[in-house]
């Protein structure tokens, strides 16, 4: 398996070390080639020296993570990106995707969440074999894999960024430019799941994650991860967690 060179970008040191300590980064198959406080010197780096992924905040000071992506798309177009993010906002989410980065992920990040992205390169990118010549067929499939494997992070994306609102199978394809028949097939292709049970897992893990906070109501959590009838909200929750929310509370 290739290794995937990997850069970090965060203004905060103690961010930087948390990532850096957060995943086996052999057992994923990456090793991280550089961190910096600043997207101006990650992409001096990135232009100078062969690098498959870039990790970065996106509120930086003299170049955002959006400028950064923005930036390496022109220059280092192979580049894998992923925009951490404590702003579950659309417009942020839209300016990452035409800057067609990998992944928008959401703060407190996650292992998983980078797991996920790293998997989805790996299934996205084929390994550069030395020898032989390429099927023709072979490299279409694999450019139609890397499309699918784009969308569905897009997808991803998307529900990241607008899962506190009312969100549709349809509105995400609009906005990604597919139609909406294509894209439920991708995401069932890729995902093993439809639109439907990937933001209800969504949303029900950030209620996980919201109940932490005592001072949070059940039904503001509702409302916070896009569920404006309580008693529907707790059902899901149940169904999903095995325990309605405020005994998932108590166990905690």
């Amino acid at each position: 398996m290739r290794v995937l060179s990997t850069v970090l970008v965060d203004d905060e040191p103690l961010i930087r070390a948390k990532l850096e300590k957060m995943l086996d980064w052999p057992a994923i198959g990456a090793r991280i080639v550089g961190s910096f406080a600043d997207g101006v010197y990650a992409y001096s780096f990135c232009r100078a020296n062969p690098v498959d992924v870039v990790i970065t905040d996106i509120r930086m000071p003299r170049m955002t993570g959006i400028e950064l992506a923005e930036a390496l798309s022109k220059t280092n177009p192979n580049i894998q990106i992923a925009i951490l993010s404590g702003y579950a906002d659309f417009k942020y989410a839209q300016a990452a995707i035409r800057c067609r980065v990998g992944a928008y992920i959401l703060k407190p990040t996650r292992s998983k969440d980078l797991v996920d992205f790293f998997s989805g390169i790996e299934r996205g990118i084929p390994e550069t074999e030395s020898g032989g010549a390429s099927i023709a067929t072979e490299a279409e499939a694999q450019d139609d894999a890397a499309h699918e494997n784009r969308i569905l992070r897009d997808v991803r994306a998307q529900i990241a960024a607008r899962y506190s609102e009312s969100i549709s199978l349809e509105s995400v394809a609009e906005t990604l430019g597919v139609s909406a028949p294509h894209l439920c097939r991708v995401i069932k292709k890729e995902s093993g799941i439809n639109f439907g049970e990937m933001l209800t897992d969504y949303r029900i893990e950030r209620a996980k994650e919201l109940l932490n906070n005592p001072i949070l109501k059940i039904y503001q959590v509702a409302n916070m991860v896009g569920y404006q009838d309580t008693r529907y909200f707790s059902e899901v929750f149940k169904r999903k967690c095995n325990a309605c929310p405020q005994e998932y509370r108590d166990l905690l």
